[in-house]
């Protein structure tokens, strides 16, 4: 099987449990993402570290964040076990999303560019303390950086190109040397 680079996908869940004896399995599905898996012919589990592509047979949507899945090369529960846990992913450009709010898991893998600084790294995570909106980005030595998601800060955002330019404060990325 041929693996995708993560920068070209969205996680968009998680395998929470099996479901059933058939080796389906049950996702939990980020908010808003959920009319993603109605034209979706794609799925990729991350596989010690890599995506790994898999072919849904049958995708049942049951609330707005859990689905359950069947494939045909995954048909006991033996099998179907061995996936619990696993981040999943779509590609990005089959990413539905729900345009009235924010999808923080749309921006992960997205590189980030300072005006002043040059390259940060890319988006890891987006974590959300209360409302506060950091975005976890790992530099090419693996450190992380944690910047607030402020408009405030952000100077440039091209999607098609996955890169954020933002103008930090004086002395925030200091803190981080």
């Amino acid at each position: 099987m041929e693996t995708i680079e993560k920068a070209k996908c969205v996680e968009v869940g998680f395998v929470q449990k099996t479901h059933g004896i058939d080796g389906e399995l049950t996702l939990q599905i980020s908010g808003g993402l959920m009319d993603t898996f109605d034209e979706v012919d794609i799925i990729f589990f991350e596989i010690d570290g890599l995506l790994v592509p898999f072919f849904p047979d049958v995708i049942r949507i049951r609330s707005q964040k859990m689905a359950t899945i069947q494939f045909d090369d995954l048909a006991s529960l033996e099998k179907a076990v061995e996936f619990v846990g696993c981040k999943v992913f779509v590609e990005r450009d089959d990413v539905v999303a729900d345009d009235t709010r924010f999808q923080p898991e749309l921006i992960i893998g997205f590189s980030v560019d300072d005006i002043n600084k040059g390259h940060l790294g890319k988006i890891a995570n987006v974590s959300d303390y209360s409302g506060n909106v950091l975005l976890d980005i790992e530099k090419e030595n693996g450190d992380l950086i944690m910047l607030p998601l402020s408009e405030d800060f952000i100077r440039g955002f091209d999607e098609a190109e996955a890169l954020i330019t933002v103008e930090c404060p004086d002395g925030l990325l200091d803190l981080f040397e």
